[in-house]
C-alpha cells in the first residue's frame, strides 16, 4: 500500500514537472532495465510489446544511444552535448535479453551495455543462482554462447558483479575479489576487456569511495550506480546514476524519465 502510495506520489510530481516544461530533455541519461517479457509478477519485467514501443518512441524522437564504454571513452563530451541522449543498459543477464532484447534493439538502430553477474552464466541456461536474484528464480540466465554472441554483434558486456552481492557491504578484501574474478572471467570468456561496471542494487549503501578506488585500480572506466538523474561533467565516472525503468512504467512514464521529469527522484525502487 505504501508502495503504491509513493509511485502515486511521484507521478503526480513528474506529470506537474513535465506539463510545465520544467525538465531539460537535451541531457544524456542512462537507463536500467531487467528483464523483457510477458509475465504476470512484473516490478521488472518489462513486456515485449510496451518494451517496443519504448524503443521505437527513442528512435521516433531522434534520440542518440550511448554504450557506457563509449561515455567513459569521450568523457566528458557526453555529459556537455546539448542534446537527447541515452544509454541503455540491461542488469543481471537474463536469456530474454538475448532472445527479446537484442533483436528490438537492431530493429531501432540502439545501443546498449549488458551487464552479467557472471557466477549466473554457465553452460546451460539454468536460473540464477545468486541469492540477490532471488527475484528472477524462475527466469534462465544467458549461457556463454548467448553472451559471445551479444558481444560479436556490437553490444557492449559489463559487469555486474560475481555473485551479485552488495558490494559495499563486505570486507573489503573479499569485495575485490568478488569483482576482480567477474573481470576476469568476462575477459577470459570473451576476449575482450571489460571496463563497465554496474552496481548490484545500485542504491546509496551499494557503493562507497573505496569500491570506487577497487574499480579503478581493476581497470575499470565506469561504474554505474542506481542514483537517478542526468550525466553532469561533474559527476565521478566511477558513481554515474542512472534511471530504472519498471515493468509497469506507462508510455507516458517512460517518455517523462526519458525527458527528465523524474530527474528529481534520486532512487527509483
Amino acid at each position: 500500500m505504501r508502495t503504491s502510495l509513493k509511485s502515486g506520489a511521484l507521478r503526480l510530481a513528474a506529470s506537474a514537472l513535465h506539463k510545465v516544461g520544467a525538465f531539460d530533455a537535451r541531457r544524456l541519461r542512462i537507463l536500467t532495465f531487467h528483464s523483457v517479457q510477458d509475465h504476470p509478477k512484473g516490478k521488472w519485467h518489462t513486456p515485449v510489446a510496451v518494451f517496443e514501443s519504448q524503443m521505437r518512441y527513442l528512435r521516433d524522437a531522434g534520440y542518440r544511444s550511448y554504450t557506457v564504454r563509449e561515455i567513459a571513452g569521450e568523457w566528458p563530451e557526453p555529459a556537455l552535448r546539448r542534446e537527447k541522449g541515452v544509454a541503455l543498459t540491461f542488469d543481471d543477464g537474463l536469456l530474454n535479453n538475448f532472445t527479446v532484447v537484442c533483436d528490438i534493439l537492431a530493429r531501432y538502430g540502439l545501443s546498449a551495455t549488458f551487464f552479467i553477474s557472471t557466477e549466473n552464466v554457465g553452460v546451460m541456461r539454468n536460473p540464477p543462482v545468486s541469492r540477490g536474484l532471488e527475484y528472477f528464480r524462475r527466469t534462465p540466465m544467458l549461457n556463454w554462447d548467448d553472451v559471445r554472441e551479444l558481444h560479436k554483434r556490437g553490444f557492449e558486456i559489463g559487469s555486474h558483479s560475481h555473485s551479485h552481492d552488495l558490494i559495499a557491504g563486505m570486507p573489503r578484501t573479499k569485495a575485490r575479489e568478488n569483482i576482480a574474478a567477474s573481470k576476469r572471467v568476462l575477459e577470459t570468456e570473451l576476449g575482450a576487456e571489460a571496463v563497465s561496471f554496474a552496481y548490484p542494487f545500485g542504491h546509496r549503501s551499494a557503493f562507497a569511495p573505496w569500491t570506487g578506488k577497487i574499480l579503478g585500480e581493476l581497470g575499470f572506466r565506469a561504474g554505474c550506480t542506481q542514483m537517478g538523474g542526468p550525466l553532469s561533467e561533474d559527476h565521478d565516472l566511477l558513481e554515474l546514476p542512472r534511471i530504472g525503468i519498471k515493468g509497469s512504467d506507462s508510455q507516458e512514464v517512460f517518455r517523462q524519465k526519458v525527458s527528465g521529469s523524474y530527474d528529481f527522484v534520486k532512487w527509483i525502487s
